[in-house]
């Protein structure tokens, strides 16, 4: 049994504070870490035993702006927005631009994510039973989690966000007229945003796992491993009846879990058919060769959105407040009366939804829902791997492996309701247009897409004796998916009518990967080859010396080629376009100045998408080498507070030869500077010394 515990109350601006970008009001934080284990190991009898374990793991954070607990924007005229919850309390967003004094701020703007209070709570039991029983050892056993998600962070400021523009104070007829700081002045803002809750996000989840599997050793020369695992990992739930939102595209109503003949997931079933076979084996072909073998299909849903942090996080929970200009140089206005609204005389906050028995609310216009699948499934990775392992010498071993897997029904978010690319008007051309009548992006956090990858790996290593040790290893891959992010939303996908079109490389794919890594300490001196009887002062100068190093190539990544901004869609900016091939991209001797050719490519005919595959698989960019190595040195003498004192001196330098690895070009192909490279991968070249005095 243990418990640890975590807490932290920096500074202002210390590690988990410091100001806003470029603002002057900085937030603070405080964080608590728990973790507690409570495990108990049974022996029945030298075959059979168990182990029982409960553990509990708590993170909680509470990152706020500086100046809460003060009606700060009361103080200084601003009415209306410090309501005596302590999440509107302080100053409010001030966003001034243009003019001499391009961008000058105040306050904590929108976009920080400031408030954020987060309270991640996980409760675990598990308990695994070891059978053995001839040459078989059976393993099975349980684990459950129960997480608890309470999770508050904001885009739009709890306390207002006030932008002022210098169009305000211009003269349309004279342009460049006008001062940033001059509308602030008086007062008039171009643009409002602020974020209302009805109650605070919090969201629960079960997931259950068994597993069962035998280790077999069928022969002194084989053994073989079967197995098989069942994971249920549970819906969202909320803490509290309407606190989860799901999205009914068919009737365009919200769904408020908990509430009426809405279950407690918003509709949303759970997946029962996550079965995971497991097997693997080990031959031994030779004497000193031996043939590795293994399958394995894993389970996962813990990508944010996935299972939490959607339904717990929108309208009407979450309602966002946005006000902006009808006209560029007028300020923005009630659009009922017409009035003005300015800082002293604010955008006042919506009124608060009244949540209905029934559970089903419509939904509001211009409202953006997210919607969850009610058949969601659970993202599942297939993984396999034969490995050929063989001993050159007695330290030194070389093994060559194919290594695969496939991703299947991977989170992502795709618009469903994205208007099909036509002339004419954009919103009668989407989906839900006359049924239920929702002309706004409808946000699907599906699990509709696929992945794989396939390498040949080969690595050779000799176990550090004799005073070195070598690991050089080689990978040739290819990696394919959808698109890349790591929350799922990487912004690949051109179409989202067929999300499968824009299959290809990975971004972060680099086909060929080398990297050696080695260590060599100067076989001097004491107990070493050499020297070991030398004189002191060849000893002290000769020994102790070692050398290391990590040394990497890689090929370059692939490059995502784009056209334009998409209008030649007609689809109102809701996705990007990539181009038409017409020729061939590559050059014969690519540089910065070109590195590929685009008079290959053209603007796709109005209202189609380009033929160009995503990250096409034509076009690399530059490839990367780098040497980091160190070289050191160990003094060891003796001193009055111990018998043995080192001295460790170290010199390191990142990238030694100072090699420029170019960056990827610039990718818009309408551009005048496409094909051309502005930038470089990592840096050049660093240095760093150090003492270390151990004793």
């Amino acid at each position: 049994m243990y418990f640890t515990a975590l807490l932290g109350n920096p500074a202002i601006f210390g590690l988990a504070g410091g100001p806003a970008v470029a603002g002057l009001s900085p937030q603070t934080g405080k964080y608590r870490n728990h973790h507690g284990v409570i495990n108990y190991t049974h022996t029945f009898s030298p075959t059979l035993l168990t182990e029982g374990r409960m553990g509990l793991t708590r993170f909680g954070l509470r990152g706020l702006q500086f100046d809460v607990g003060h009606n700060t924007n009361d103080e200084v005229g601003i009415q209306g927005i410090n309501s005596g919850d302590p999440l509107t309390q302080g100053l409010a967003g001030i966003d001034v631009r243009g003019g001499p004094v391009n961008a000058w701020f105040m306050g904590i703007l929108s976009g920080v994510g400031i408030p954020r209070i987060q309270v991640n709570t996980v409760l675990q039991w598990a308990n695994n039973w070891t059978k053995i029983y001839t040459s078989h050892e059976f393993r099975w056993g349980v684990d459950i989690r129960r997480q608890r998600f309470d999770f508050l962070t904001l885009n739009e400021s709890s306390r207002g966000n006030f932008r002022f523009d210098q169009l305000i104070s211009a003269d349309a007829s004279v342009p460049g007229s006008g001062l940033g700081m001059a509308s602030f002045l008086l007062g008039l803002p171009s643009e409002y945003d602020r974020a209302n809750f009805s109650q605070f996000p919090a969201e629960r989840n079960t997931r259950i796992g068994w597993y069962w599997q035998d280790a077999w050793r069928m022969t002194p020369k084989l053994s073989f491993n079967y197995g098989v695992r069942y994971d249920y990992i549970g819906p969202s739930t909320p803490r509290f009846a309407g606190g989860g939102v799901n999205y009914d595209p068919d009737t365009g109503n919200l769904l408020l879990s908990g509430l009426g003949q809405v279950s407690n997931s918003a509709n949303v079933r759970p997946d029962r058919n996550n079965f995971g076979p497991r097997l693997g084996l080990a031959y031994k072909l030779l004497s000193k060769t031996v043939i590795r073998a293994g399958f394995g299909r894993s389970y996962f849903g813990s990508n944010y959105g996935a299972v939490l942090g959607t339904m717990c996080c929108s309208y009407p929970i979450q309602t966002p407040q946005n006000v902006n200009q009808f006209n560029s140089y007028f300020p923005i206005r009630n659009p009922s009366t017409g009035g003005l609204y300015s800082l002293d005389q604010p955008v006042p906050p919506p009124p608060q939804t009244a949540f209905p028995e029934s559970g089903l609310l419509p939904l509001p216009p211009g409202t953006r829902p997210l919607y969850v699948p009610f058949d969601t499934r659970t993202s599942y990775v297939d993984s396999w791997n034969l490995t050929l392992q063989h001993q050159l010498t007695q330290d030194m071993s070389i093994s060559v492996a194919y290594v695969g897997n496939v991703g299947r029904k991977l989170f992502s978010n795709v618009d469903i309701n994205a208007p099909v690319p036509g002339p004419g008007d954009v919103d009668p051309r989407r989906r839900y247009h006359l049924k239920p009548g929702v002309d706004v992006q409808v946000l699907d956090r599906c699990h509709c897409e696929n992945s794989s990858y396939n390498a040949l790996q080969v690595v050779v290593e000799k176990r550090f004796s004799s005073g070195y040790s070598i690991h050089s290893a080689y990978t040739w891959s290819k990696a394919m998916d959808v698109e890349f992010g790591g929350f799922g939303w990487g912004g690949q996908n051109q179409n989202p009518h067929d999300v499968r079109a824009s299959y290809g490389i990975s971004e972060y794919n680099r086909a060929g990967l080398w990297t050696l890594g080695h260590v060599w300490r100067l076989p001097y001196g004491s107990g070493q080859r050499w020297g070991s009887g030398a004189p002191a002062v060849p000893k002290a100068i000769l020994g102790g010396w070692v050398f290391n190093g990590i040394t990497t190539g890689a090929s370059g990544w692939p490059i995502s080629v784009n056209w334009g901004d998409g209008s030649s869609l007609n689809v109102g900016g809701a996705f990007g376009q990539r181009p038409d091939l017409i020729g061939d991209p590559r050059i014969s001797n690519p540089t910065r100045a070109q590195w590929f050719n685009p008079a290959a490519f053209a603007n796709p005919k109005p209202y189609n998408f380009g033929n160009y595959g995503r990250n096409g698989g034509d076009l690399r960019g530059p490839a990367f080498w780098s040497a980091d190595w160190s070289v050191g040195k160990e003094f060891s003498f003796r001193t009055l507070l111990a018998e043995a004192t080192t001295l460790q001196f170290r010199w390191e330098s990142f990238n030694l030869f100072n090699r420029t690895n170019l960056a990827l070009p610039v990718n818009a192909a309408d551009s005048p500077i496409a094909g051309q490279i502005f930038g470089i991968q990592g840096f050049m070249r660093r240095m760093q010394f150090g003492l270390r005095l151990l004793w």
